[in-house]
């Protein structure tokens, strides 16, 4: 594309178009990652001796239990090192964006 006065315009136009994009998309995330940093969980399972769980508590009962709260969030973005076990009070890393 030759670097006219025209096509200069359009290109920064474009430029600022996406990053006008880019900014509301974060805002967005933003807001949805300071709802789920305010929650707190309470996900009900059966246990045995020494508070040791019949099943496992995973991603996907995380996913369930934050969309009851009202936000959306797919199973890819809850990290857990391995499924909870055990009964008791665990922090959850939910990455809503990639930075």
């Amino acid at each position: 594309m030759e670097a006219n006065p025209k096509n200069l315009r359009q290109f920064e136009h474009e430029k600022k178009k996406y990053t006008c994009k880019g900014q509301k998309v974060r805002q967005s995330l933003q807001d949805v990652a300071d709802q789920i940093s305010k929650m707190t969980l309470t996900i009900e399972a059966q246990a045995g001796e020494e508070d040791k769980l019949f099943g496992s508590v995973t991603a996907k009962d995380i996913v369930e239990a934050i969309a009851l709260q009202g936000v959306e969030v797919r199973q890819a973005q809850v990290i857990l090192e391995e499924p909870i076990k055990r009964l008791g009070t665990y922090e959850v890393t939910v990455k809503v964006h990639k930075d």
